[in-house]
């Protein structure tokens, strides 16, 4: 049976928590602090205003869900109308969905194999992966992530947004941000700090910031860790590249992909020096951006058809022909924003046997 295609973006809920987005995310390959390998994602329609709250099980989520909504029902003194989500059988379970109807709470189930229905959660949770691996620096253990991955929940809270006139912060709390400085962690009257030496954290509320530095270096490469999974539920997800083992001592290898960053862009520069393409055909249809990467692919097969690229031939009897593959890439303008979505067929000529499917170059 033929997809139809998702044509434009829905309504957006005309108030707060009309319309809640939840999705989960993990299990991530290392896990966090405390032993936590998930994240749960909650936002509302309205505002795009998003809470995050890390797990060590999947079936936690009925629990936060609660707890969600316990402080924004209180802190709004408004009522979750609508949940939409994913099938995944951590919202099905009878539990959940008899507290959903004892509270009237309508529940929006995507139909399996569309994650474009579910896209703000699917976007926000991609996002904060994102944010997390352009954050973390490889001084840091692996697994300070949950503490990367609060901030940058924080961080999608008070920045502009596409898709609201105001922040998501204006719109729920009815009053502009402060971005004096980005406090953390919340419910604790102080801050968290590393000490590498002990290897401990402690929290301490007696403590003097460099605001007006940025800790970057132009002689230092920015190494960024790229995602080797593009699936839309992340499944089993690598948050950084596999460890190689060196004489039994476990070592975080560097990426071979390297980026020196601008020390003028600061934290924005990190963000926008992003690899989101999809790697294969069947990671760009199960995108959330799929009905763009079609659109991609026809106008790169109609430009060839056009400038009659090729013609259609009879292969020579014993003849291998060499394959094709589709390359993906975003297109970002000045301000980091994807501004088109780009397709390209190429040939596989790494395939071909020097001596046997050719013999001399030119």
């Amino acid at each position: 049976m033929t997809k139809k295609p998702f044509v434009g973006q829905s309504a957006i809920a005309n108030g707060l928590l009309d319309l809640v987005h939840i999705d989960v995310c993990g299990p991530l390959s290392i896990p966090a602090k405390r032993g936590f390998s998930y994240f749960i994602t909650f936002t509302d329609d309205h505002s795009r205003y998003g809470y995050v709250y890390l797990m060590r099980y999947k079936s936690e989520a009925f629990g936060r869900f609660k707890e969600y909504r316990l402080e924004v029902e209180n802190q709004t003194n408004r009522k979750i109308k609508a949940l939409r989500s994913d099938r995944g059988g951590e919202y099905l379970s009878g539990e959940f969905i008899d507290y959903l109807k004892e509270n009237g709470i309508l529940s929006q189930w995507t139909p399996p194999g569309t994650p474009q229905l579910n896209g703000v959660a699917e976007r926000r949770n991609r996002t904060l992966l994102d944010m997390v691996r352009s954050m973390m620096s490889l001084e840091l253990p692996p697994s300070f992530w949950g503490y990367a991955l609060e901030t940058a929940a924080k961080l999608l809270n008070i920045a502009p947004s596409k898709s609201v006139p105001r922040t998501p912060y204006e719109i729920w709390h009815g009053k502009p941000a402060s971005y004096k400085f980005i406090e953390y962690p919340k419910k604790i009257a102080g801050y968290y700090f590393y000490d590498p030496t002990e290897q401990k954290i402690f929290v301490s509320r007696n403590a003097v910031f460099l605001k007006k530095s940025f800790p970057s270096d132009n002689r230092r490469d920015e190494v960024l860790i790229e995602e080797s999974s593009g699936e839309p539920h992340h499944d089993n997800m690598p948050l950084f590249e596999p460890t190689v083992h060196t004489d039994g001592v476990s070592v975080l290898r560097r990426s071979t992909r390297e980026s020196r960053i601008p020390e003028r862009y600061g934290f924005v520069g990190l963000t926008s020096q992003l690899d989101n393409d999809p790697k294969t055909y069947g990671e760009a249809m199960s995108d959330i951006d799929s009905d763009k990467w079609l659109e991609a692919i026809k106008s790169e097969m109609n430009s060839m058809g056009s400038n009659q690229v090729w013609t259609l031939v009879d292969p020579p009897k014993g003849a291998r022909p060499v394959g094709c593959k589709w390359v993906y890439k975003h297109k970002l303008g000045a301000d980091g924003e994807v501004t088109a979505f780009k397709a390209r067929l190429v040939a596989k000529g790494y395939t071909q046997r020097p001596g046997v499917d050719f013999e001399e170059t030119y």
